[in-house]
């Protein structure tokens, strides 16, 4: 089973809990698992729309068109971030060198 679909396992398992205690007790309200306090359920479909400005990391997509493939890396830190980052975020220093990424590579994912 992939972790999409065990999440998805737990997600539904979850909501057959509070679909059973709004039968049993009228209100849509579980007990919080570290406290007991009361908390209200509500279930609803949403959509996200994400605007990000990526002028910091501009070159990363220019390169892209160029064929080319660019990492960042802090000059404090001495580490390499790929996806880009505008500022590295282990010491939020602002002067991160581009770096082009060379040579063959292998597409990974991880989920």
């Amino acid at each position: 089973m992939s972790s999409k679909e065990e999440i998805e396992r737990m997600v539904n398992q979850w909501l057959r809990f509070v679909e059973e205690l709004m039968r049993n007790e009228g209100l849509p309200i579980v007990p919080d698992e570290k406290t007991g306090d009361p908390i209200w359920v509500d279930v609803r479909d949403m959509r996200f729309k994400y605007l990000i400005p990526v002028k910091r990391i501009k070159k990363f997509f220019d390169g892209l068109r160029e064929g080319k493939v660019y990492a960042t890396k802090c000059p404090v830190k001495g580490i390499y971030y790929f996806p880009p980052q505008a500022d590295c975020p282990a010491c939020m220093d602002e002067n991160v060198e581009w770096v082009e990424i060379k040579g063959e590579g292998e597409d990974r994912k991880s989920v």
